[in-house]
């Protein structure tokens, strides 16, 4: 079994829960005093056990672990805790294998389908294996037709449809659904089909047919050509009203070299998909994160509206670039947002800091004063630096921050006055020349060690080992700009989410600053 399976349920995991299930009767009483113990005891120690052996990787040590504790005894096999760590997560193929297997044991999957939660449509994939070079492509190209053709087959005649639908029909718990492919590398597992777009219409279609109840959708599609939309009518058909969080991630394969018409094609039939699942879902939406080629188009002026999300309370743009207006423009109509991370997002065509200045006056001016903004690898253009780029995070009103890891004295007071304007605590200002030589240090701003201090603004953080120490804060402060508010604080950044990333690189030039009137989706 593979990593990227093992956090997720397989049929395989559970064959002895089918046919054999006559031998896990338990009678009379067991030699081993701990077996012997009330089922609410035993699910106590079972849950230490899970505890203690899961790492910062979590789920699939968890799920590696129940497997063997699984077969210690039929009694610890029947705990509900067991089974519903174990069988949360259903991986769907159309492998013909797993087919048959669904087929054949319908009654014994009955046994374990109010476990299942989270069901994932995945490719059919088989490890690769270590042989030279030369018998390795052999290998790889034998497998491909036979079990390529195999899969093929399955689909053709129907066959992954009827089983899919007839198992989603089954399972009245699950409201998790994930379209992705599999995490591993194309090197190390053998893709024995179906095509991208066939999977997808596949998932949809049976999603469809058997009328799930849909709360959360993660989309990760690599789509073979960019035609996403016109090619899929199936998004139309998905029941997305109780839709809360959605995860959209669309991209296509070898996008870089290709004509603007392409790519241009592919955002509109991606924006056309984004906007049918948001309109959809527009009443009980309170997740978003959207990713790719769709920002460009969905929030540019070619898009007359994007659909008002009254509930939506996280959002998440991940890597693109974006109209700062139409992006504050929609900000408006979501008052319910308590937390915005914008990562790796360029805006304009140059992506200068005036660029950006409609997208902080929404942030100023918006309904919710408790609003929690990320900014994490954003890039912006300077007349002192040809590109500057940073990661913080803020909370609005003007409270707790976490510094910017960028050392460059210029941007450390731009990131002061942009926490401040969006804060109601300062106003928006630029000099007309950021130059680099006003704000050179001098000898008295160095102590003995030859470390740097700042002289106003912010206090002087000294990193340590385990964190970040935060000075008294007390000196320095203008209690004008700060209009009565909290001094600056620093807290210890979550590692996860507060870690400056600077390999992102904007796209070299601007992008074309119009495009096509009268798109409406």
């Amino acid at each position: 079994m593979t990593d990227a399976e093992d956090d997720e349920f397989d049929l395989s995991d559970a064959e002895n829960y089918f046919d054999e299930a006559a031998q896990y009767a338990f009678h009379g009483v067991s030699s081993s005093p701990l077996l012997q113990l009330p089922p609410e005891l035993l699910t106590l120690i079972v849950e230490h056990f899970i505890d203690t052996c899961h790492t910062s990787s979590g789920q699939p040590t968890i799920v590696r672990s129940l497997k063997v504790l699984r077969a210690v005894h039929p009694y610890i096999a029947r705990l509900r805790l067991v089974q519903s760590k174990l069988f949360h997560n259903l991986r769907l193929k159309p492998d013909p294998d797993q087919l048959r297997d669904l087929e054949r044991s319908a009654k014994g999957f009955d046994n374990i389908s109010s476990f299942v939660r989270r069901v994932v449509f995945d490719h059919v994939h088989v490890r690769r294996c270590a042989l030279p070079p030369e018998r390795a492509r052999d290998s790889v190209q034998a497998i491909q037709n036979v079990l390529g053709r195999r899969v093929n087959t399955a689909v053709e005649k129907g066959r992954v449809l009827a089983v899919w639908t007839r198992i989603l029909s089954k399972l009245p718990k699950v409201c998790i659904f994930r379209l992705s492919e599999s995490r591993k590398t194309t090197w190390e597992l053998i893709n024995c089909g179906p095509g991208a777009q066939t999977l997808l219409t596949l998932a949809l279609e049976s999603l469809s047919q058997a009328k799930c109840h849909i709360r959360e959708l993660s989309v990760h599609y690599r789509a073979e050509d960019e035609f996403v939309w016109t090619k899929v009518h199936q998004w139309e058909n998905v029941d997305v009203e109780k839709l809360q969080k959605l995860n959209l991630d669309l991209e296509i394969r070898h996008l870089h070299g290709r004509k603007w018409d392409y790519r241009r094609t592919f955002g509109l039939e991606s924006t056309a998909v984004a906007n049918t699942l948001l309109y959809g879902s527009m009443n009980e939406l309170r997740y978003l994160m959207l990713s790719g080629q769709v920002l460009s188009i969905l929030f540019s002026p070619a898009t007359k509206s994007v659909p008002s999300l009254p509930k939506l309370q996280t959002l998440i743009l991940d890597t693109g670039r974006i109209d700062a207006s139409c992006l504050g423009a929609w900000l408006s109509e979501l008052p319910s947002l308590t937390r915005l991370l914008l990562d790796s997002i360029a805006v304009g065509n140059e992506s200068n800091l005036t660029d950006w200045r409609p997208f902080f006056d929404a942030i100023r001016e918006h309904a919710n004063d408790g609003l929690q903004l990320w900014l994490c690898h954003i890039s912006v253009l300077t007349a002192a630096s040809p590109e500057t780029q940073t990661s913080f995070r803020h909370i609005v009103p003007y409270k707790d921050f976490e510094k910017s890891l960028h050392t460059d004295p210029i941007w450390r007071e731009i990131t002061v006055m942009i926490k401040r304007y969006v804060s109601h605590a300062g106003d928006w200002f630029l000099r007309e020349h950021w130059d680099p030589a006003n704000y050179a240090l001098s000898d008295e701003d160095e102590d003995d060690d030859g470390e740097e201090h700042e002289e106003d603004g912010d206090e002087y953080v000294e990193p340590e080992e385990d964190g970040f120490n935060l000075s008294d804060g007390e000196e320095g402060e203008d209690e004008d700009d700060i209009a009565g508010s909290r001094p600056f604080q620093q807290i210890a950044p979550d590692p996860a989410e507060f870690i400056a990333r600077f390999a992102y690189v904007p796209p070299a030039g601007a992008m074309r600053a119009q495009l096509e009137d009268g798109m409406d989706f």
